[in-house]
C-alpha cells in the first residue's frame, strides 16, 4: 500500500480539527443560552453516563484496531481478516454494553428521566458500524475529513431547526443520535474499497488479552473524563453540571489542535516499529511533542487569562459562574497534549498496554476520591481540581515510563520557551487591550489578535525552527494551490 505523505494526513486531519472546533463553538454557544445551566446539565449527565458505556463497548478497539490494521496493511487478504476478526468482537461487546447500559437506566435517580437516558444511549449501539480506525491505519484522512465536514454542518442545520427552548433539551440529545448514525454509516460504505467482510475462520481469542488490558485503560481513563459530569450531577445538581460543562468544553474546544497530529502518527509509528525504522521513528516523536508544546502553552495561557471574556461570548452572562473552574481547567490543556504523545503515540506503539491500563487506574483512583471529597464542598470547581489532578498524575506516571523509548529529553530549553513566549504573549495582549471597550467579541479578537502576532513574533525572531519549518510548508502549499502550472 502506497504509504500517504505525514504532511498532507495532517493537512486533513487539520481540517478535521477546525470543523471540531468551530462546530462545538458554534453549537455549544447555541444550545447553553437556549437550554440555560439546569436543562444543559440534565442532558450532559445523560450523554457523560452513556458516553462511558460506548467506551466499554469499543473495549479499547479504537486504538488497537490502528495499531494491529497499520501492521498488515500492505497484505489486503490479512488486513481483510483482521478487520473482520476485530469487527465481530465490536459487535458482540456493542450488543452486551447497551443491554446493561438500559438495566441501569432503570434504576434509582436515572429511571425518572429514562426516556431521555434511552435516547442518550442510542449511539452505543451504532458504535459497532464505528470504523474510523480502519481509515486511520490506511493513513486515509482526506475521507474521514470530508465525512467528518458534512456531518458536522447537517447537525448544526438540525440544532438550529429543532431546538427553541429549554423543554426541546430531548430533541437536542436526538441530534447527537443522528450525526453518530450518519458519521458511522457513511464510514461503513467505504470500507469496500480495503477490506472484504467475511466472518469465516476467525481467529478471536488472540485478540482478546491486549482488548482485555486496552479495555481496563480506556475504562479507567474515561472515569475521570465521563463519570466527573455523572458526579457533579449526583452531588451538587443539574445547575452545577451546566457550568462545570461548559468549563470542560471551553477547555476541550481547543484540544484537536494540540493533539490532531498524534492522532496521525499512530499508524505511521506503529509501522516504523514493526520494520525497524528507529532514526524515522525518533525524528518524527521529537518533531510531534514539540508541535504539541507550540500549540497547548499559548493556548493555556490564554484560555486562563481572557476566561470571563470566553464564557460570556460562549455561553452568556447565566454561566459566568463557571470562570474559575475555567481557570482551573486550564492545565488539562497541556497535561492531555502531553499525555497523548507519551501514551498513545509512545507506550501504545511499543506494546506497553499494561503500563498504560495501571497509569489510568492510578489517575482515576485519584479523581474519584477527590470528586467525592471536592464536589459536596465546592461543586463544580471541587470536579474541576479533581480532573487537573487525576491528568497530572497520568502525567508523571507516563512520563517516568517512557525514559527508554524516546532519546530525547522531554524537558528542555526549546520546550520551556513556548511557555515563556505564552506568557510574555498574553503580558503584552492584556496590557496593549487593557483600556480598550467594545463588543466582546471583538475586544475578544483583538487580544487573540495581538497574542498570536506577540507569540509566532518572538519565535520567528528567536528562529525557532519548528515555526520556520511550518511557515515553509504553508507558503509551499499556497504557492502550489495558487499557481495551476505547478500541479
Amino acid at each position: 500500500m502506497q504509504t500517504v505523505s505525514i504532511k498532507r494526513n495532517y493537512f486533513y486531519n487539520t481540517i478535521m480539527s477546525v470543523v471540531n472546533i468551530v462546530y462545538p463553538f458554534v453549537a455549544f454557544s447555541y444550545i447553553s443560552r437556549i437550554l440555560g445551566p439546569q436543562m444543559l446539565g440534565k442532558v450532559n449527565v445523560a450523554i457523560s453516563l452513556a458516553a462511558y458505556f460506548a467506551l466499554f463497548a469499543c473495549v479499547g478497539i479504537p486504538i488497537y484496531g490502528t495499531r494491529e490494521l497499520a501492521r498488515v496493511r500492505d497484505d489486503k487478504k490479512e488486513l481483510s481478516k483482521m478487520f473482520s476478526e476485530i469487527f465481530a468482537i465490536n459487535c458482540i461487546t456493542t450488543v452486551f454494553a447497551f443491554f446493561i447500559y438500559c438495566l441501569v437506566c432503570l434504576q434509582g435517580h436515572f429511571r425518572a428521566d429514562f426516556v431521555l437516558f434511552f435516547i442518550a444511549g442510542i449511539p452505543i449501539l451504532f458504535n459497532m458500524f464505528s470504523i474510523d480506525w480502519l481509515f486511520q491505519a490506511v493513513e486515509n484522512y482526506k475521507y474521514l475529513s470530508i465525512r467528518n465536514t458534512i456531518v458536522k454542518v447537517l447537525s448544526l442545520g438540525l440544532l438550529l431547526l429543532l431546538i427553541h427552548k429549554p423543554s426541546d433539551y430531548l430533541a437536542y440529545a436526538a441530534v447527537g443520535v443522528v450525526s453518530v448514525l450518519g458519521a458511522n454509516i457513511v464510514t461503513f460504505i467505504g470500507l469496500k474499497r480495503y477490506v472484504t467482510l467475511s466472518f469465516k475462520d476467525l481467529s478471536i481469542a488472540k485478540h482478546i488479552p491486549s482488548l482485555l488490558i486496552l479495555s481496563g485503560w480506556v475504562l479507567s481513563a474515561s472515569a475521570y473524563v465521563n463519570l466527573d459530569s455523572v458526579l457533579v450531577g449526583l452531588l451538587s445538581g443539574e445547575t452545577s453540571v451546566g457550568l462545570y460543562s461548559a468549563a470542560m468544553k471551553i477547555n476541550k474546544i481547543f484540544l484537536p489542535v494540540v493533539t490532531s497530529l498524534g492522532i496521525v502518527l499512530v499508524p505511521r509509528i506503529s509501522y516504523y516499529l514493526k520494520n525497524n525504522m528507529t532514526n524515522d521513528y525518533n525524528a518524527v516523536a521529537q518533531k510531534s511533542i514539540r508541535f504539541i508544546l507550540l500549540s497547548a502553552f499559548p493556548l493555556m495561557v490564554f484560555i486562563f487569562l481572557y476566561a470571563p471574556q470566553i464564557i460570556r461570548l460562549i455561553s452568556g452572562e447565566m454561566y459566568f459562574a463557571a470562570v474559575p473552574s475555567i481557570r482551573i481547567l486550564a492545565p488539562i490543556i497541556f497535561f492531555i497534549g502531553c499525555s497523548n504523545f507519551l501514551g498513545v503515540q509512545i507506550l501504545f506503539p511499543n506494546g506497553k498496554e499494561k503500563a498504560l491500563f495501571l497509569s489510568s487506574v492510578i489517575a482515576a483512583a485519584v479523581s474519584l476520591a477527590l470528586n467525592v471529597v471536592l464536589i459536596p464542598r465546592f461543586h463544580q470547581n471541587g470536579a474541576a481540581i479533581a480532573n487537573v489532578a487525576a491528568e497530572c498524575t497520568i502525567f508523571i506516571i507516563q512520563m517516568y515510563l517512557v525514559r527508554k523509548y524516546i532519546s530525547f529529553s522531554m524537558v528542555n530549553k526549546n520546550h520551556a520557551l513556548y511557555l515563556l513566549c505564552s506568557i510574555v504573549a498574553g503580558a503584552v495582549s492584556f496590557f496593549v487591550t487593557l483600556s480598550i471597550n467594545g463588543p466582546v467579541m471583538v475586544l475578544l479578537l483583538l487580544k487573540a489578535i495581538v497574542f498570536i502576532i506577540v507569540y509566532l513574533g518572538v519565535l520567528f525572531a528567536i528562529k525557532d525552527s519548528l515555526v520556520i519549518e511550518i511557515r515553509t510548508t504553508v507558503h509551499r502549499r499556497l504557492t502550489f494551490y495558487a499557481n495551476p502550472s505547478l500541479r
